[in-house]
């Protein structure tokens, strides 16, 4: 059985991360609740770990275990938990990377204000921009 950890990122807008995790896993295979719910592991076993936003883990590798995000409701972020053997085959530090890569643009194309900066290189895995001052 894999050892669950939290990494050490964090997520505010709800929306974006939604679809950035969309954007890796595939449109409609993200589970969304408002009250957390148990992972599951790769033997099918409930784990203790729970998340409000799910990849469940036959949308990640035949081996894999569910991957979470879990609200902290005090700050309102949530951080992602993946288990130890997901971290090393699937859910990789290039997937991670693409994750916060495809968040990071969402937020800016969504959430900053129009006019304010230029994207000046945007690729899957990578953004630039000028800030206008």
């Amino acid at each position: 059985m894999s050892h669950y950890a939290t990494i050490p990122m964090k997520f505010k807008f709800k929306d974006e991360l939604i679809k950035s995790l969309e954007d890796v896993y595939g449109h409609g295979n993200i589970e969304i609740h408002e009250v957390a719910v148990h992972l599951v592991g790769y033997h099918g076993d409930t784990r203790p770990e729970k998340a409000n936003i799910i990849v469940r883990r036959h949308h990640i590798g035949s081996a894999s275990n569910d991957l979470g995000l879990v609200l902290d409701k005090n700050t309102g972020m949530y951080s992602m938990i993946v288990s130890d053997y997901d971290k090393m085959a699937t859910v990789t530090d290039g997937v991670v990377e693409k994750i916060v890569t495809g968040y990071a643009q969402k937020v800016i194309r969504n959430r900053l204000p129009r006019g304010k900066y230029r994207i000046t290189s945007d690729s899957p895995n990578q953004i630039t921009l000028q800030v206008k001052g």
